[in-house]
């Protein structure tokens, strides 16, 4: 890196002296075990997403040549590296992590043992000095693996080693195993590998930044965790790293600088380019330091970001990453929907970012994306009998789209899994006296809020349903904030930005309703929250009204592929016509902008959702949530539908 460099040691300074603030100044979501889903929606997934999917991706890791993989480098059997690429070991550790996340609710003797099992073998298998990378440590002779992974460590980051990405995400499962037992034998390994990639990065050492952004998000857990600062010394450095080259070699190909975000330094980037995925990892975690250090500059860079995403390149669906070609951002408004990439893991990294650009400045505007996201563009990637994927989720299928039992390139089941399994994480959070209500599902949760114990129960047929009764039982009494979000839907705002809108007829006037211990509450609504302050007592209920109905969406007139199309939403869901549904020639189906919507229940003999909500318009247009598509069969969808001529 060049000179302008801030040395190490004032960053560390920086980092230790806020250490001693974080517990009073920052946002923290409740840990997993502190919040429990009863009833409904999030019940039914997590409850399968325990019993079949998690155990199923651990499984598929295991056969697809992962474990081989550990037990080979472990010394424990012979033969050779199983896989054509280098990033197989990621996938363990995902399956391991969604595992461990699940295991904290769902308690399983079996898979516990498992994972017990294979955890032993990571161990084994990390080389001394803490370097773990078992196509390496095999010596793995397929030819592309040895093109990606390098003559030696570390030389080829840039062009698919993953070394750092696959360390990454074991730190994260290694935390996450720590926060399930509560045993710091994996979480030992983590240590070893974070401080030997600290050992070998930086001033005077290697001047490389990561390849494929993973590692910057572990290091960040692991410093939460453990308080060292050089975790986060580490982290701002990978960061700073992209875009300067007085001390490497440039690419050969000029694709990959745009590509892996090291076209520019961070801190000058304003628009969103290259690989999707890779990205919202890196701005993930450049909002985490802006959350740490209030680094202004690089919340400006975000916002800046976050706003060319939001204005000219997210689906409605919250999917992103349109482009085939480097899974890549392409250019604005170029939102094919027969052609859409929107990779799964792209919509949860998605996720990934607005969880901490919220975390700095409680916006709700994040909440509407992680909402529309989770409802749409992240669940469609998993089938009903969660056993099937989808790596892309279009938003048009000529009938030959279906969900696959497991990705050759294996990333998204895993990362699925720890996502549903980590849900409970993203319903409240709690800022010095406030105590924010993201989500609405059937929970009970305990949290602690201006230093007393709170236990809430939340009612509701969300998000189906718009009523919601929050029940709050503070241990003693106490004044602090209880923070309501107000969905962006129900204030005729889809997503945030002007680049999709509620057709002018759907829009409604009507405000929510809230009562406080059945009298009405008089609000404001400041960054999409209602603010409710008093001192709470025991049975102190909070009941919240919104009006759920179908709404028309049109698109920025710049979207060419959207022209005289509308989309229809209810509440969080987009919606989606079948051709199995709509029989009467599908190429002349359209949508009236004048007459109603209807909503009634199909019964469905899905595992999760048995009556499936539809929307009506004379019987001669029927649409199901999007997230739902090719789950009866494959036939053709569209999510935008040509507007009748009136």
């Amino acid at each position: 890196m060049n000179k302008k460099t801030i040395p190490l040691f004032l960053i560390a300074l920086a980092f230790s002296c806020l250490s001693c603030q974080e517990k009073e100044s920052i946002y923290v979501s409740p840990p997993l075990g502190n919040v429990t889903f009863k009833e409904g929606f999030w019940s039914r997934y997590t409850s399968q997403n325990a019993k079949v999917t998690v155990p199923y991706c651990v499984e598929r890791c295991a056969e697809s040549g992962c474990l081989h993989n550990f037990q080979l480098a472990a010394g424990q059997i012979n033969g050779d590296y199983l896989s054509d690429n280098t990033w197989l070991d990621s996938d363990m550790y995902k399956a391991l992590e969604a595992a461990f996340y699940s295991l904290m609710k769902y308690p399983d003797e079996r898979l516990l043992q498992k994972t017990d099992s294979i955890v032993d073998t990571i161990i084994s298998a990390q080389e001394k000095d803490g370097y773990l990378y078992t196509a390496r440590t095999t010596h793995a002779s397929h030819p592309r693996v040895v093109k990606f992974m390098g003559k030696e460590r570390w030389t080829n980051m840039g062009h698919f080693s993953h070394e750092l990405y696959n360390m990454g995400h074991m730190i994260e499962a290694a935390v996450a195993h720590y926060e399930l037992t509560v045993n710091n034998r994996f979480l030992n390994v983590a240590i070893k590998a974070a401080d030997l990639i600290v050992a070998t990065f930086g001033e005077g050492k290697l001047t490389y930044p990561p390849g494929h952004q993973e590692i910057e998000l572990a290091l960040i857990k692991l410093y939460r965790l453990t308080n060292n600062a050089s975790y986060l010394d580490m982290t701002y450095y990978f960061l700073e790293a992209r875009g300067k080259y007085a001390e490497r070699p440039p690419y050969t190909d000029e694709f990959f600088k745009e590509y892996h975000q090291d076209h520019l330094p961070v801190s000058e980037q304003r628009e969103a380019v290259g690989h999707a995925v890779r990205a919202v990892y890196m701005y993930a975690a450049m909002a985490d330091i802006v959350t740490l250090t209030n680094n202004e500059k690089y919340k400006l860079a975000l916002d800046s970001i976050w706003n060319d995403v939001m204005e000219k390149k997210i689906y409605i669906t919250s999917g992103i990453g349109n482009q085939q070609l480097g899974e890549a951002f392409g250019l604005p408004y170029h939102l094919d929907n027969l052609k859409a990439y929107t990779e799964t893991c792209a919509a949860i990294g998605l996720v990934y970012w607005a969880e901490r650009m919220f975390a700095f400045d409680q916006d709700s505007k994040y909440y509407d994306v992680i909402e529309r996201a989770t409802y749409n563009g992240i669940l469609s990637g998993i089938s009903q009998d969660g056993r099937h994927f989808y790596y892309k989720n279009p938003l048009e299928s000529k009938g030959n789209k279906k969900r696959t039992e497991w990705n050759s390139c294996a990333c998204c089941p895993p990362n699925l899994a720890r996502y549903i399994a980590s849900m409970g994480s993203r319903v409240y959070g709690v800022k010095d006296d406030r105590l924010y209500v993201n989500m609405y599902a059937e929970n009970q949760a305990d949290m602690e809020v201006n230093g007393t114990n709170v236990h809430l129960l939340q009612e509701t047929g969300y998000p189906w349903e718009g009523d919601v009764r929050l029940t709050i039982n503070p241990d003693k009494k106490q004044t602090f904030s209880v923070c309501l979000r107000i969905p962006g839907w129900c204030l005729n705002q889809p997503l945030p930005g002007t680049l999709y809108r509620v057709y002018e007829q759907d829009k409604t006037s009507e405000r929510p309703n809230v009562w406080v211990n059945g009298e009405e509450f008089d609000y404001q609504i400041e960054k999409g929250y209602i603010r409710i302050n008093r001192k709470w007592s025991k049975g102190d209920v909070v009941r919240l009204e919104l009006f759920m109905r179908p709404q028309r969406i049109v698109s920025h007139p710049a979207v060419l592929q959207n022209e005289n199309c509308a989309a229809l939403t209810y509440g969080p869901f987009v919606y989606c016509a079948e051709e199995m549904d709509n029989v009467t020639d599908w190429d002349k189906l359209e949508l009236s902008l004048s007459e109603p919507f209807s909503c009634y229940s199909m019964t469905t003999d899905f595992s999760i959702i048995p009556k499936m909500p539809v929307l009506s318009q004379n019987d001669d247009l029927k649409l199901i949530p999007y997230f739902l598509w090719a789950n009866r069969d494959t036939c053709k969808m569209k999510v935008w539908i040509p507007v009748r001529k009136e």
